[in-house]
């Protein structure tokens, strides 16, 4: 704390990119590290880093490349092998490249998800195969034989059970080729996990039809938490605040926002800011917010909304997502000073209309005289 770190790459990167990773050696222990960092959007000066030892944060990758390497090679060979053999016929040849094909959309599937769990869905014969990584995020032991496919739905959210049927009643009949939602599903201490599924279509019959499908999961539920508690954060700002897509659509607007319209913050969503804040409201915020966005500067503006009849202060942040944008009613603040104003105004012409000469002096100087 209170030191100086000017030296290291990060202040380097940050120039050229606000958000971004590096590779670099620790101040502290010269260790190799792997960091992460990204600028604040509603504190432009200030920047989050979070490091982690390199070794630590490719440990899990390299345990999985040996695994996969490994799963290659013996499929290699047995690829190898099976073309040596069957490799007389057209027909034996395309069975072959069909086995190779499998493997190999296995295995990038299962590295683009390093550490979550994989699982495949025989349509024809109607069994499930799935890692025990599934059932060890939900703290359940995995089955002593083949997992039935109905297990799909064990401990599904009430709330969420139509819905997760319906994906992967999609996937299943042929209606969409590929799915990925998030779901709550529950662990075995009682609580719900929100957990991830990315699932598509491996193989289709001669009919058209699905005859196998292929998926991972991942649980999310910390994601899930932070973001809840980030929202929570915004919910409880006592000023309006909205954030705003490079397209002009609201993505955020807490209840005080809402409020501000006469709106459910959460129908704001979606929706464009000239929909629900038209331009004729006010001709300083639309140019503000159109160079914001240009320049990637913020901007400050103070302006009266007719239709509302009220004052508003207004602070504009860009970032390379879009805006964030703060407002506060002001009016009770611009009528005390039109009323000082209005006071002073009347002091001053009573004072220059008295008959009386009048002067104030201060330090031995004038510093006013009727």
């Amino acid at each position: 704390m209170g030191r100086r770190y000017k030296e290291l790459p990060l202040f380097e990167a940050l120039a050229t990119n606000a958000n971004g990773s590096l590779h670099a050696a620790s101040p502290f222990d010269g260790h190799e590290r792997m960091f992460a960092y990204r600028t604040l959007t509603a504190f432009p000066g200030m920047v989050i880093i979070v490091g982690q030892s390199a070794n630590r944060v490719l440990a899990a990758w390299s345990r999985f490349a040996m695994l996969a390497a490994a799963i290659w090679f013996v499929g290699s060979l047995a690829i190898l092998a099976l073309s040596l053999r069957l490799g007389r016929t057209l027909a034996q040849k395309e069975q072959a490249r069909t086995v190779a094909e499998q493997m190999t959309q296995r295995l990038s599937l299962a590295t683009d998800a390093a550490s979550i769990s994989v699982w495949e869905w025989d349509l024809v014969n109607d069994t499930w195969s799935v890692t025990p990584t599934y059932f060890a995020m939900l703290g359940r032991d995995p089955p002593d034989g083949q997992a039935e496919p109905v297990s799909w739905l064990y401990g599904v959210h009430p709330d969420d059970r139509a819905f997760v049927a319906r994906r992967s009643n999609d996937l299943r009949f042929g209606t969409a080729p590929e799915s990925a939602y998030e779901a709550r599903w529950q662990h075995v201490d009682g609580s719900y996990r929100w957990i991830r599924v990315v699932a598509r279509e491996l193989e289709r019959g001669a009919d058209g039809k699905p005859v196998r499908l292929l998926g991972v999961t991942i649980d999310v539920t910390d994601l899930r938490h932070a973001e809840q508690q980030r929202q929570q954060v915004f919910d409880r700002i006592s000023d309006s605040f909205v954030a705003i897509d490079n397209k002009g659509r609201y993505t955020y607007a807490n209840p005080k926002a809402g409020a501000m319209f006469g709106l459910d913050n959460r129908s704001m969503v979606g929706r464009h800011v000239w929909d629900i804040f038209p331009k004729s409201f006010g001709h300083r915020f639309d140019p503000a917010y159109k160079n914001s966005l240009q320049t990637q500067q913020p901007a400050h503006i103070e302006e009266y909304v007719a239709p509302l009849g009220r004052w508003f202060e207004s602070h504009i942040y860009p970032s390379p997502e879009g805006l964030s944008i703060y407002a506060r009613d002001i009016t009770a603040r611009k009528r005390a000073e039109a009323a000082l104003k209005e006071s002073e105004e009347r002091y001053r012409v009573l004072v220059d209309m008295s008959p009386y000469a009048i002067a104030v002096h201060q330090d031995e100087k004038i510093v006013f005289a009727n």
